[in-house]
C-alpha cells in the first residue's frame, strides 16, 4: 500500500499596505492623508457658512501641499478665478514627474471684511492669515529638488461668491508675505 502525501499549500505572506496616515518625506510621498470634506455649514449662504467655507478652502490648500494633489482646492475655487488657476498650475509644475512634496501644512485665521456684507460686485471678502510649515520637493528617487525651510506667514484677501448652493473663491490677492 502506498501512501502519497498531500501537497502542502504555500503560505507566502503578501505585505499589507500600512493604512495609517503618513506624511511625505525623503522616503516617499504622503499616504492615506484624509481629504478635506466640505462641511454642511459651508453650503449655507450665512456668515457661519462663509467662515466654514474659508476654513475648508485653507484645509484644501494645505492638502495640496501635503499630498501634491491640487484637485481638492481646485474644486473649491471658481474655474474662472484666473489667479487661482495660475497658482494651482504653478504648484503642479513645481512637482517633478513622479516626485512629491513634503511638509507645507497650512493653518489659517479668518476674518470677514465688513462683516457679512457683499461689496459692490456682490462678493464677500474674507481676510485669511496663513501660517505654512517648511516645505520640500523631492524627485522620483527621493533627491531633494527644492526646500523652503522657513515658516511662511501670509495674508490673503479672498473674494468669494455664493452661487448654485455653494461658496467659491473667485479671486484672491496676496497682501503680505
Amino acid at each position: 500500500m502506498s501512501v502519497s502525501a498531500s501537497p502542502t499549500p504555500s503560505t507566502s505572506a503578501t505585505p499589507t499596505p500600512d493604512p495609517r496616515p503618513t506624511a511625505g518625506s525623503a522616503k516617499g510621498p504622503a499616504r492615506n492623508l484624509p481629504k478635506p470634506t466640505m462641511p454642511a455649514a459651508a453650503k449655507q449662504k450665512t456668515e457661519a457658512g462663509l467662515k466654514a467655507y474659508a476654513a475648508y478652502w485653507v484645509a484644501a490648500l494645505s492638502y495640496a501641499y501635503e499630498t501634491s494633489d491640487s484637485s481638492v482646492v481646485r474644486d473649491a475655487s471658481s474655474k474662472k478665478c484666473v489667479d487661482c488657476v495660475a497658482l494651482y498650475d504653478a504648484f503642479d509644475r513645481s512637482i517633478p514627474s513622479n516626485g512629491w512634496g513634503s511638509g507645507g501644512k497650512i493653518t489659517g485665521q479668518m476674518q470677514l471684511r465688513d462683516g457679512f456684507l457683499p461689496d459692490v460686485n456682490g462678493r464677500y471678502i474674507v481676510l485669511v492669515g496663513l501660517s505654512q510649515q517648511p516645505y520640500s520637493i523631492f524627485s522620483s528617487n527621493g533627491t531633494l529638488k527644492a526646500r523652503n525651510p522657513n515658516v511662511g506667514e501670509y495674508i490673503l484677501l479672498l473674494e468669494t461668491s455664493y452661487s448654485g448652493g455653494r461658496w467659491e473663491v473667485v479671486n484672491y490677492d496676496r497682501l503680505k508675505g
